[in-house]
């Protein structure tokens, strides 16, 4: 199964839970990139969400859904 794609600004909210919504603010690869591949390089994949309430927080991409 592919990995969500998300992109900077997009707005997001917590799969299979409930919540306030957020916005993506950063994309990151938590692995290095050189020599793997592509399935291992979206495992390593981290997408940093502001919340609505303030709060920061970073996910890997099938924790989170489009809003």
């Amino acid at each position: 199964m592919p990995t969500k794609k998300f992109k900077i600004e997009e707005r997001v909210r917590r799969a299979n839970q409930t919540g306030c919504d957020g916005a993506v603010i950063e994309v990151r690869m938590e692995l290095e990139n050189a020599g793997l591949n592509e399935d291992a390089r979206e495992k390593g994949a981290m997408i940093g969400v502001k919340w609505d309430n303030g709060t920061v927080s970073f996910l890997a991409p099938d924790a989170l859904e489009a809003a």
